[in-house]
């Protein structure tokens, strides 16, 4: 009777022992893919942090330049300001110097006119 049971035990190894390869390697399979997920996981991980540290470090950059952009604006509105206060005081002297030099035209007319009519008597009272 021990040599039937040794002789189906034998049969049926095969059959039930391919089963538990089939499921030991696909266990095995299931164990290095999840390795390799998470090792991939990780490694995006590793990059997200990366990215989100290049991504901050120019945003940084990027205030400290328009706080120096502010700064130059600021500085040229003053200057410009400046400027203009100073183009202003400007007109008003070049206004006043033109009206003085018209004056002066005016009075160099009249005086001429005067010479003139002084030297045609002078002339008139030789000539008679």
């Amino acid at each position: 009777m021990d040599e039937t049971l040794d002789i189906g035990y034998k049969k049926t190894l095969p059959q039930w022992a391919m089963p538990l390869v089939i499921v030991a390697l696909f266990l095995g399979y299931m164990i290095k893919k999840d390795a390799a997920d998470l090792e991939l996981a990780q490694r995006g991980d590793k990059v997200a942090e990366q990215r989100i540290e290049k991504c901050h470090y120019v945003q940084k950059q990027g205030i400290e330049v328009m706080k120096e952009l502010r700064q130059t604006l600021m500085d040229h509105r003053e200057a410009y300001s400046n400027m203009n206060n100073a183009l202003i005081r400007l007109e008003a002297l070049l206004t006043e110097y033109n009206r003085n030099v018209d004056s002066y035209h005016r009075q160099m007319a009249e005086v001429h006119l005067l010479l003139q009519s002084h030297f045609k008597e002078k002339e008139d009272r030789h000539d008679h």
